[in-house]
This record gives C-alpha cells, structure tokens and sequence, in this order.
C-alpha cells in the first residue's frame, strides 16, 4: 500500500469530491506566483469544497486572507511537509481528490468535467531531458492539475498489482545503463495505472494555464536560463496575465525541443 500519511491533514477529509491546494512559499520573489490561483480559483471551480493547507510559508497571512475571499478551508501546517508526503496523505485517504497547484490560473468552469472513466486523469508530460535535474525525465500526468477521481479503487487496484516497496508518489532517480533517469512525482503511479489514465486534450488545455516552476523559479532559474519558455512565463504572470492564454502550446515547444531518445527508444521497446 502507499507508504506514509501526515496526521495532522486528518480534519479536511471527508468523502466528497473536493480540490486540495498546497502553498509554499520560502522566498519573496515567488509570493505573487504561489498566491496566482486565487485570482481565478472561483472561476475554475465556482462552487466545490477547496482546502488549502499553508506548508509553512512566509506568505501565511495572505493565504489566510485570499482563503476567506474565495471561501476555501485554511490549514495551517506547523510543520513543513514534503510535497510526496502530502500527496500521499490524500492518496490514503480521500475517495475522491482534484489536485491544484497554487501558481494555476484558469479561463473557465471546470467543474463539469467528467473523469469517472478513468483513475488519473491531467496534463501528460512527455519524456523529455530536463537541464535541471540533468536527467532523462520519465513522462508522467502533472500533479498541478490531476483529477483522481476514485482513490478507493486505486487503493485496491494497487493493493493487488503493486510490487514490494514500491512507491508510486516519490520521486526518484536511478541509473539505467550510463543514463541518469529522473521519475519525477507521481510518475511511478502514472505508468502503473497507464491503462486507465487519461492525458487532456486541447479542449481541456485551453480551460487553463500553468507556470511551471512559479513557486520555485529562483531554484532552478540558473540552470533553465532567465530566457528559457518556462522563465518567460513567470515574466508574463507578472506583466499581462492574459498573455498567459494558451501558454501551455510554448511550453509544449520547451518539451520538444529536449527530447529524450533514450526514454523514447527504451518505451517503445516496451521498458518502463
């Protein structure tokens, strides 16, 4: 079963359908960025239950103050957790979970979305190589906007399936051959359940925008370069939020543009 729970989530489940936000926030810089949901929060999802848990940011206030603008439930967590364990408390015990991450913003209603079909559903990351992490990046459904629409199911699904010590939620890097190959979150619980995952299309791709690395860009800006299409997209954020409509296609060039051959070759030999 997944591995770990944080007790401290425990009084924001129940067992309907609701979205769950994490804000982290350790630099100034990156404090319009990690509050940038809550602009359009009630746009995407006008009327559904919403949690937020404040992972100890510098940012608590405001968070506090934009969760009673926006009616959402604020925690504060008086310990910093990692985001894989936060993930895996939801994984645990939620039955049903829309991730959100905090630097999303979005165009339309999302709420009639219909995932039951499936048991992920989100933004496919293709493979790629990641000048960051100086990895082979395994593809994988982006936690920043991922629909888990039956965790019971999962549960036992995975119960059955999954091999000894296996965790599905952390990410991890191994070498393969002289390779270095970078499972980035969720990625291991997104090949196991490959079969009953769906990618999002341009229609679900147009309801809204995402910036990737916004919360964090200072971490990893040095590495990317200030230039790069993900760096850009933290500019605009900043200048002409509109611009930001359809920016995911300019991300999508980012992807191939770094492509990983070596991930491609070894999946298309039916390696995962």
């Amino acid at each position: 079963m997944f591995h770990c729970f944080i007790d401290v989530c425990d009084k924001a489940y129940g067992f309907s359908m609701k979205v769950f936000i994490l804000v982290w926030c350790k630099n100034p810089a990156n404090a319009e960025n990690s509050l940038l949901t809550f602009r359009t929060l009630r746009t995407g999802f006008p009327t559904a239950e919403v949690v937020v848990f404040d992972n100890c940011s510098i940012i608590g206030d405001a968070v506090r103050q934009h969760c009673r603008k926006v009616g959402a439930q604020y925690i504060h967590l008086n310990r910093e957790i990692r985001h894989h364990d936060y993930l895996h408390s939801i994984l645990l015990k939620e039955k049903q979970a829309i991730l959100v991450d905090p630097d999303i913003i979005f165009w339309e209603n999302l709420e009639h979305w219909d995932f039951s079909a499936f048991l992920m559903a989100g933004r496919l990351i293709p493979n790629f190589y990641d000048k960051y992490t100086r990895c082979h990046t395994v593809s994988r459904l982006h936690t920043s906007l991922l629909w888990l629409p039956d965790l019971e199911k999962m549960r036992e699904i995975f119960a059955k399936r999954a091999p000894r010590y296996f965790d599905p939620v952390m990410h991890q890097t191994a070498l393969v051959g002289s390779e270095w190959v970078f499972w980035d979150t969720l990625a291991g619980l997104y090949h196991m359940f490959k079969d009953r995952a769906y990618g999002f299309g341009e229609q679900e791709l147009n309801a809204y925008d995402h910036l990737f690395c916004g919360t964090h860009l200072d971490q990893v800006i040095n590495a990317i370069g200030s230039d790069s299409i993900i760096a850009q997209g933290a500019h605009l954020a900043r200048t002409d939020i509109q611009s930001l409509k359809g920016y995911w296609r300019q991300q999508d060039q980012y992807f191939a543009a770094s492509p990983s051959r070596f991930l491609d070759r070894l999946f298309n030999q039916g390696i995962t």
